[in-house]
């Protein structure tokens, strides 16, 4: 995902919202989900927290007539970090433990992995500014 700015917003602003979203098939629907994933994690990982936060309102936005729970824990998982970035509060990376150990226990070991990859990349100090294929992003399953 290496649109500017300006692209992402003209797709978004012509993409969305889908209309009639739950008569749409569940492979269109997983692809709007990791859409919306691809943009957060996109904006985390270059350090734009205000872009990452609009996508994530307009992700949790979509998602209220499509209740996806896998798409429902990314989204808080992304804002529980946003939250801890912004205020140091250590509550947010317990909240954000407990989701990641939630994905582990009902037996999707490999996303709970990969977000515990994602999220220690995230919370390092240093500026990352990397291409969205570079990196481990979490895999948006049906509910």
């Amino acid at each position: 995902m290496n649109f500017s700015k300006k692209d992402i917003e003209f797709f978004v602003e012509t993409m969305f919202p889908v209309e009639n979203i739950h008569l749409r098939d569940i492979e269109t629907r997983n692809v709007i989900s990791q859409f919306f994933v691809n943009l957060v994690t996109k904006f985390m990982y270059s350090n734009d927290r205000s872009e990452a936060k609009k996508y994530l309102n307009l992700a949790r936005e979509n998602n209220k007539e499509y209740r996806n729970y896998y798409f429902s824990i990314q989204i808080q998982y992304f804002e529980y970090i946003v939250a801890y970035l912004e205020t140091s509060e250590p509550d947010y990376l317990t909240k954000a433990d407990y989701l990641m150990k939630a994905v582990e226990d009902i037996g999707d070991v490999n996303t709970a992995k990969t977000m515990r990859l994602e999220f220690k990349e995230l919370l390092k100090e240093e500026k990352i500014d990397i291409p969205i294929g570079s990196f481990p992003t979490v895999i948006t399953k049906d509910s």
